[in-house]
């Protein structure tokens, strides 16, 4: 697929973080980005003009005056750059311990309006992706909801939602503020969502995890074997245990290569090689999300190893465990944080559990008249 264009409409409604994802995207691409906005005034297009200084936008790109009051904000396309960029991320100060009735509160309370106006962007964004993941699922289309203190029984669903919204994390500080905003979107919904308290003992996703950026994956794609490279990305985005992303089969993977399952803490298969068709698959598994960056990784390693006639039962991720882990890691160049952070604990999403414990407080769905 070759997009040489992106148009983006009512681009007057753009935070600055979107803003400054649009701006990486132009850089890493080369594409043509096409901004249309309709602001309510002078004051609104001035705000504009500022927000796409702020991200780095303005460069190149030319206002034309269309009926309506439309500005349309186009440029040439970009240069596309060949190496990655360093990955920058907002750094926050230490954050409020308080459980999720008073934390934006605290946030607002301790923060410097500039840390708090970020903490608090994601600390939305995460409400509203529950609300959203909520909304699509289907125990929350009951008309009425279940008896108190029932619990919720997809817990592999839980735990890929929790891991998708989290997984990109730049820090665990980032970790905990989508949590608490995840759980007060839960509690809308009238769902209590419960989470280990202690998260860097417990690992996973967002506090073991190292992000899919560009430059990570320059990082991986240099790795020569296709097993190699998607094993050594697994640990970056998962954050689990090498023992149990060395039990990753090949059946793991679902088809559309958005999710993997790997055996939960305490059911780590014996074997290091491939078994043998006898071999019974773990009692228990966790669910990971892919991100979408590192999807083209596990594509690749599965088609190899389909290459290869592995059944579904054998090892994903050959010839990339044991004594050559240490070797891969020196060629990646990149930390590994699940290495340097071992955490005996299973990962906190996995510990993670949900209850029904009144109505939604707040409906997600507009009701029709």
């Amino acid at each position: 697929m070759n997009i040489q264009q992106v148009t983006i409409l009512r681009a007057h409604l753009l935070t600055l973080e979107r803003a400054q994802q649009l701006a990486a995207l132009r850089l890493h691409t080369g594409i043509q980005l096409v901004l249309h906005a309709n602001p309510s005034g002078d004051r609104a297009h001035q705000a504009l003009l500022a927000l796409l200084t702020s991200a780095d936008l303005h460069t190149g790109l030319h206002s034309e005056e269309e009926p309506r009051a439309a500005i349309t904000h186009h440029g040439a396309p970009a240069t596309r750059v060949k190496q990655a960029g360093p990955d920058h991320h907002h750094t926050f100060p230490a954050l409020p311990t308080t459980p999720m009735t008073g934390f934006r509160a605290d946030l607002r309370r301790r923060l410097l309006p500039e840390d708090h106006h970020k903490a608090d962007g994601q600390y939305r964004a995460a409400l509203q992706a529950a609300a959203l993941w909520l909304t699509q699922h289907p125990h929350s289309s009951r008309p009425h909801p279940p008896d108190h203190g029932t619990p919720w029984n997809d817990i592999p669903g839980l735990q890929y939602f929790l891991s998708r919204l989290t997984h990109n994390s730049p820090t665990p500080q980032h970790t905990l503020i989508r949590i608490r905003g995840a759980q007060a979107g839960f509690l809308r919904n009238g769902l209590l969502l419960d989470v280990p308290e202690d998260l860097d003992a417990a690992g996973g996703p967002g506090i073991t995890t190292r992000p899919c950026t560009p430059k990570a994956i320059q990082h991986l794609t240099a790795i020569p074997g296709p097993p190699q490279a998607a094993g050594l990305a697994t640990l970056l985005f998962t954050g689990a245990h090498p023992d149990l992303v060395a039990a990753a089969t090949v059946d793991s993977v679902t088809a559309n290569a958005t999710r993997i399952h790997l055996p939960a803490h305490g059911h780590i298969p014996r074997h290091t090689t491939d078994p043998g068709p006898s071999a019974e698959k773990p009692a228990s598994t966790t669910v990971y999300a892919i991100p979408p960056r590192a999807r083209p990784l596990l594509h690749a390693a599965l088609l190899f190893r389909q290459r290869e006639q592995a059944p579904a039962h054998f090892l994903l991720f050959s010839n990339t465990f044991g004594h050559r882990l240490t070797a891969l890691t020196e060629d990646l160049a990149l930390p590994v944080p699940t290495l340097v952070h071992p955490h005996p604990a299973p990962d906190w999403h996995q510990q993670a559990r949900c209850w029904h414990i009144t109505a939604p407080l707040r409906t997600t769905t507009r009701q029709t008249p």
